[in-house]
């Protein structure tokens, strides 16, 4: 009979640090929200301000996806979270504290130059429509099928 395998699920928000010496790494992994009540708002600002207190000046945050315009961050963190989630609210926090920051994928373009070098013009689009509707479903799952494929389908006319 085989072994019964147990998996350890770890809670949201998860935070770990590691330090050697001088050097630090600090990681913070959320549930995407969109609600400013969420609970991981709060611990990360804390551990955002645990991670300026405790490095010096040579830092850099990582930001999972790609690049948010800085002129469409709203004024204030409640409607930054809203329009843009986690995401939103770390580049607010490092924008704030003046730390340099990266985004950690390719912008749009490079991701679709690269794809235009292996597939053809429908499937990159197909790739776009699909990564888009998961996305919408995924934040609106009462949005009716239809209406969902119609606004991820709106810009792709060729």
């Amino acid at each position: 009979m085989p072994e019964k395998v147990i998996e350890k699920i770890k809670e949201l928000p998860y935070l770990f640090k590691l330090n050697k010496e001088n050097q630090f790494l600090y990681y913070f992994g959320t549930e995407h929200s969109a609600d400013p009540r969420h609970h991981q708002f709060e611990v990360l600002k804390d551990f955002f301000n645990d991670f300026l207190k405790n490095t010096d000046e040579n830092r850099i945050v990582f930001i999972e996806g790609n690049k948010i315009p800085i002129k469409i961050l709203p004024d204030n963190e409640i409607d930054i979270i809203k329009k843009i989630g986690e995401r939103g609210f770390v580049l607010d926090l490092t924008i704030k504290s003046n730390v340099e920051y990266i985004y950690a994928e390719l912008s749009f373009q490079e991701e679709a130059d690269l794809l235009n070098k292996e597939f053809s013009k429908e499937n990159i689009i197909y790739f776009y429509i699909i990564r888009l509707l998961c996305s919408l479903l995924r934040k609106n799952p009462k949005i009716d099928f239809e209406q969902i494929l119609q606004m991820s389908t709106n810009d792709w006319s060729y």
